[in-house]
């Protein structure tokens, strides 16, 4: 017994591999963009998928790399899904979700139009100053 101890190795834990964590800037957004973050070892490889549905079915890969952040930007209406792993290993890390919900057509006419009616406002005033300076200039 005692010989079987001499030549026994301590068992050694392996370090647990920690679960990524996933961030998005908004969980609404009215433009289709975002930021998505997510913090992981230096130098680390992940995965980023991306899917229409909670379940991930359909789920394509977004990106891959070692970055630490990707803008996602030009999605439609509808709410995506993203979850993150390591490339070396199968740990997904919780999902975040993002909404987008663009401006309605009446809203965005309503800008356009507000907007015009700015330019012709500044358009109208600096007609009227300049010809109020011609006139006072020409009385000198």
């Amino acid at each position: 017994m005692l010989g079987l101890s001499l030549f026994a190795q301590p068992a050694v834990a392996q370090p647990a591999v920690a679960q990524p964590g996933l961030e998005a800037s908004t969980s609404r957004s009215d433009t289709g963009e975002y930021r998505l973050s997510w913090t992981v070892d230096a130098d680390a490889e992940v995965v980023l998928e991306e899917a229409t549905s909670e379940d991930f079915s359909g789920a394509r890969v977004l990106y891959e790399g070692i970055d630490a952040a990707t803008v996602v930007s030009g999605r439609l209406d509808g709410t995506y899904h993203y979850r993150l792993r390591l490339k070396t290993d199968g740990n997904w890390s919780a999902p975040v979700a993002v909404e987008v919900v663009h401006h309605s057509a009446a809203e965005a006419f309503g800008f356009l139009a507000l907007g015009g009616l700015v330019f012709l406002a500044t358009a109208v005033l600096i007609i009227s100053g300049h010809r109020a300076h011609r006139r006072e200039m020409g009385a000198t």
